[in-house]
C-alpha cells in the first residue's frame, strides 16, 4: 500500500481483501476493516463501510485484475485519505 508499511498492514491479521463472487466483500489491514458492496465493469468498483480504530468510517475504491493472482487499485476514505494497493491471491 502506498500510505502504510507492511508492519502496519499486518498489525492485527495479515492484511487482505476478500470478494465473495456475489457482489459483497471484506477487507482488513492495520486497525481498519470494512465491508464492501461491489460491481464489475472494466474494473471492480466498490463502496465500503467499516471502522478505523473502532471509529466508523466509509469510502469507495476500485481494483483491476492484473493476472489470475494479483489485483491493483485504490481505496478512498470519507476523510479524503486515499492509497493505492496491490494484493496477491493466497
Amino acid at each position: 500500500m502506498e500510505l502504510w508499511n507492511q508492519e502496519f498492514i499486518d498489525l492485527v491479521v495479515p492484511g487482505h481483501f476478500t470478494f465473495d463472487g456475489f457482489g459483497k466483500g471484506f477487507f482488513q489491514f492495520g486497525a481498519i476493516e470494512g465491508y464492501m458492496i461491489y460491481g464489475v465493469g472494466s474494473d471492480l468498483d466498490f463502496k465500503w463501510n467499516g471502522t478505523d480504530e473502532m471509529d466508523e468510517t466509509s469510502g469507495h475504491g476500485w481494483c483491476e485484475l492484473i493476472d489470475n493472482n494479483e489485483i491493483s487499485g485504490e481505496i478512498h476514505f470519507a476523510n479524503e485519505e486515499e492509497s493505492t494497493f496491490k494484493a496477491q491471491r493466497k
